[in-house]
């Protein structure tokens, strides 16, 4: 059952909601995993938290329906599952599973790559899915191997770049793509690495991209590469804008 206007209203202020849509849609938050029909295996691990997290709620509906989404969102306010349940939901729905990667998260190092990862195989590991995570610091030969046999793929942008240039791995599959902390990424000087890859995968991918700050160079990243997206922002952005995170 959706939920009533009162009670979306009252989400809204509670949470500190702002949509941000072109299109103008007003799709209702997700405030109840009921509301939901996901693939079963999904649905049960979901099933296991209380309710939805308001990040969660908010972007769920406009994933689900195939629109690009910006969440703005502090670190640790559920985005991997956010991000993840969709992507997985669809992957195990549309059946048909060309060989290679169709699902690729992006994260600025090593320790987020991995921590997505952990999410992300709780949701792949019955639905006869592959998932690898790739970072540098590590032998490739393992991670070559792994590639072979994954549909989703959490990766760092340095190791990444390197193996789509010895040939390792191929993007052209990639029909769903997720920035994660774009705004890190910015810092620490990817903005290259991560438009090279890009360029190589889909072009009708639906794409998404998450970020704790919303400055300048994160907006025109989104500009370059995202299509009428939908602007999700939990909390107050512009403290979160202001006081430069503190991790």
């Amino acid at each position: 059952p959706k939920p009533s206007q009162a009670t979306i209203d009252s989400f809204y202020k509670e949470n500190e909601v702002t949509v941000e849509d072109p299109k103008n849609t007003n799709l209702p938050p997700v405030i109840d995993f009921a509301q939901l029909s996901l693939d079963p295996q999904i649905q049960s691990e979901i099933s296991k938290f209380p309710k939805p997290t308001p990040i969660q709620a908010v972007s769920w509906p406009y994933l689900l329906n195939g629109r690009d989404v910006i969440g703005v969102a502090e670190t640790g306010s559920g985005k991997t599952f956010a991000f993840g349940v969709p992507a997985i939901d669809n992957l195990i729905k549309s059946g048909n599973k060309p060989r290679g990667v169709q699902v690729l998260v992006i994260s600025p190092t090593r320790e987020l790559a991995s921590q997505t990862y952990d999410n992300l195989i709780l949701l792949t590991e019955k639905g006869d899915l592959g998932c690898c995570c790739v970072y540098g610091g590590v032998p490739k030969y393992e991670q070559r191997e792994q590639l072979k046999r994954s549909q989703v793929v959490v990766a760092t942008p340095g190791r990444l770049l390197d193996l789509i240039q010895e040939g390792s791995v191929d993007l052209a599959n990639v029909s769903y793509l997720v920035l994660d902390e774009a705004d890190r990424m910015l810092e620490k000087g990817f903005e290259e690495d991560i438009k090279n890859i890009v360029s190589g995968t889909n072009r009708k991918r639906q794409t998404l991209m998450f970020t704790a700050t919303w400055p300048k160079e994160v907006r025109e990243l989104a500009a370059t590469f995202m299509n009428d997206p939908v602007k999700v922002s939990i909390g107050n952005t512009d403290e979160l804008s202001t006081n430069k995170r503190i991790t």
